[in-house]
């Protein structure tokens, strides 16, 4: 329209620039001051109110006044020292004949993934960093939250079978006839078809402990489960009316081997391992 010497004359139009910026200095002055508020009052929860608040501030008006700063102050203080002790076992079946002892390095590997996954020392995503009770030493401080994690009713079968059986059929040329025609016989056989499995469950428990006055944050639990099978297979009849697809099934040796109990576990853990990631940043966030 301002191009328009005629159009600017009939319509008159209105700039709402200045009205549009003095309303968004409004509003980040309004969250400025309710972040303030709650910044003076201090604690966890107080200080997550003005962060978001200064958030929302420089988002009308960026670089409101020292509100970028006192956003990364109101994170800085709501920083906790969280100590992510080892998985333990609780009430675990599997035959009750596994030597956990055995797996104590792994154990320790795992927890070691879980507190780098998480960010560790170098999390920058929530107002947390992670320890293992060494490294917590270390930085010469007191865990501010302690997190147990407890595999429970561990369960796992012994590999059972389950048969099924099909029949094949096919026309082969035998021969030919006096006028060298070719002659058909139809052969059969019956594909015996075993599926060794094996199930295995358990349930991962989340123990979130205020380590300050030693009480009960959060608890959870995730259920775990994993199966996996192999298949093999004999035949009776005749041979030429196979596919290819069954010699496939009858050339597998019937010793091909399941995974063993650790496998078994870790893919437990591997099944549920983001899900447990994910939860444990949700508690110890904000």
């Amino acid at each position: 329209i301002n191009t328009n010497q005629y159009a600017v004359r009939m319509i008159k139009p209105v700039n709402f620039y200045r009205n549009i910026a003095e309303a968004k200095d409004s509003a980040a002055a309004d969250w400025y001051n309710y972040a303030n508020d709650y910044f003076e009052r201090a604690g966890r929860n107080n200080y997550k109110e003005a962060f978001e608040a200064y958030n929302k501030s420089i988002s009308y008006v960026a670089n409101y006044k020292d509100a970028r700063q006192k956003m990364q102050e109101a994170f800085d203080r709501s920083l906790i020292y969280v100590l992510v002790n080892q998985v333990q076992y609780d009430g675990f079946g599997f035959n009750n004949n596994w030597n956990w002892n055995n797996y104590n390095s792994r154990d320790q590997q795992l927890q070691n993934q879980i507190i780098r996954d998480l960010g560790g020392r170098n999390n920058r995503n929530i107002p947390a960093y992670y320890f293992n009770e060494w490294d917590l030493r270390r930085e010469n401080r007191a865990p501010d939250m302690v997190i147990d994690m407890v595999w429970r009713n561990m369960r796992s079968d012994q590999p059972r079978d389950r048969t099924r059986n099909y029949n094949r059929s096919k026309k082969i040329e035998t021969g030919r006839d006096t006028a060298n025609k070719p002659i058909y016989q139809t052969v059969t056989a019956t594909v015996y078809v075993t599926e060794r499995y094996l199930e295995a469950n358990a349930d991962m428990n989340i123990i979130f402990t205020d380590a300050k006055n030693r009480t009960q944050v959060d608890w959870q639990a995730i259920p775990a489960s994993y199966r996996t099978s192999i298949e093999f297979a004999t035949y009776s009849g005749d041979r030429r009316a196979l596919e290819n697809n069954d010699w496939n099934l009858i050339n597998r040796g019937q010793n091909q081997p399941l995974p063993n109990r650790e496998e078994v576990f870790e893919q437990l853990m591997r099944n549920i391992y983001n899900d447990l990631l994910n939860r444990i940043r949700r508690v110890t966030g904000w």
